[in-house]
């Protein structure tokens, strides 16, 4: 979720169910169709959180990007977010392993 401390701007990434891309390393993404045409993602590009725009993606009636986080970078930036989505990755990893 992308956000200032007085507004909500919009959710920066989209789960595509039954993507064709698999497996998904947890330094990528498929970018939501509002944040690329808000420019959001163009300014993510320019600051470098964005790595690369590995491919763009059909999915349904939509086209999506596929890209990479430079995660160091995107540390910098959101050092809280980025501790939060980190332990809901360990989260998922260790609960996908005890099936």
């Amino acid at each position: 979720m992308c956000e200032t401390k007085d507004d909500l701007y919009c959710d920066l990434t989209i789960n595509l169910s039954n993507s064709h891309i698999f497996p998904i390393n947890i330094n990528e993404a498929h970018i939501s169709e509002i944040s690329k045409s808000c420019g959001l993602e163009k300014a993510l590009l320019d600051a470098g959180i964005i790595k690369e725009i590995i491919c763009n993606e059909q999915y349904n009636m939509g086209k999506y990007d596929f890209v990479s986080f430079d995660m160091e970078k995107l540390k910098e930036y959101d050092p809280v977010g980025f501790e939060k989505y980190m332990n809901s990755v360990e989260y998922e990893i260790k609960n996908i392993h005890k099936i």
